[in-house]
C-alpha cells in the first residue's frame, strides 16, 4: 500500500504531464486548417455523445 506522500505524487506526476500533452494537442489543433478543425470537432462530438449514452445505459441497468 501506497503512503499518501507517495499518492500525491503519482497524482501529481500523471497530472503534469496530462498538461503538457493537452498543451502539445491544443497547439497541434491550432495548426489545422478550419476545415480539419470542423470535422475533429465532428469526431469529438460523436464520441463524446457515445460515451454519455454507454454511460445513461450503465446506470438505467444497475
Amino acid at each position: 500500500m501506497k503512503s499518501m506522500q507517495e499518492e500525491q505524487y503519482e497524482y501529481n506526476k500523471f497530472m503534469s504531464e496530462l498538461f503538457r500533452k493537452a498543451e502539445e494537442v491544443q497547439r497541434d489543433f491550432n495548426n489545422l486548417s478550419p476545415e480539419n478543425q470542423r470535422r475533429v470537432y465532428d469526431e469529438v462530438g460523436k464520441y463524446i455523445k457515445l460515451d454519455s449514452l454507454f454511460a445513461f445505459f450503465q446506470r438505467i441497468n444497475q
